[in-house]
C-alpha cells in the first residue's frame, strides 16, 4: 500500500512539472504584449446578471470578471481551457486545464489570459437567501469567443 502511495505522489509531481515546463514556451508563443487587451465582464445582481454574456477576445487577451453583485460568486469553465498565458488571478486549475475560482466577494475580481482560440463556456454561481433555512443558488452562463490573432 505504501509503495502505491509513493508511486501516485511521484506520478502527480511528474505530471505537474511536465505541465509547468510545457506552459512556459507555449504561453510565450501565443501572446504579444503590445496587442493584448483587457476584456471586462461585470457580474451584477439579477436581472442583468453577466454583462456582456457573450464576450469577444483574441489570443493573449486577459478576460477579467468584476463582481458587482450583492454576494460572493464562483466561476467555473464548462469548456476546458488547457493552458493560460500568465498566472490567472483567483482561478485555479487541475492538471487537465479545467479552471474555476474560489469565492469572489463583492468588489473583487478574477482574471485569466487565453492563448488557444475557441469558444469557452462558463457558469457563474451565486448563493442568495430565499429564506434563512433554504438558500437559493442562482446559476448564470456566459461565453467567451477567443479569435486567432
Amino acid at each position: 500500500m505504501q509503495s502505491r502511495k509513493v508511486l501516485f505522489v511521484g506520478f502527480s509531481i511528474g505530471c505537474a512539472l511536465a505541465v509547468l515546463l510545457l506552459a512556459g514556451p507555449a504561453a510565450q508563443a501565443g501572446t504579444d504584449a503590445t496587442t493584448a487587451k483587457l476584456v471586462p465582464i461585470v457580474l451584477q445582481a439579477e436581472p442583468k446578471g453577466i454583462v456582456p454574456a457573450n464576450a469577444q477576445a483574441s489570443q493573449g487577451d486577459t478576460v477579467a470578471w468584476l463582481n458587482m453583485g450583492p454576494g460572493p460568486v464562483t466561476i467555473k469553465f464548462i469548456t476546458r481551457i488547457g493552458l493560460a498565458c500568465t498566472a490567472p488571478t483567483n482561478f485555479y486549475s487541475d492538471l487537465l486545464g479545467n479552471y474555476e475560482t474560489s469565492a469572489i466577494v463583492p468588489g473583487a475580481m478574477a482574471s485569466i489570459c487565453l492563448i488557444t482560440p475557441g469558444e469557452y463556456k462558463y457558469e457563474v454561481r451565486r448563493l442568495t437567501e430565499k429564506s434563512k433555512e433554504e438558500p437559493l443558488e442562482i446559476i448564470l452562463t456566459g461565453k467567451i469567443t477567443c479569435a486567432k490573432k
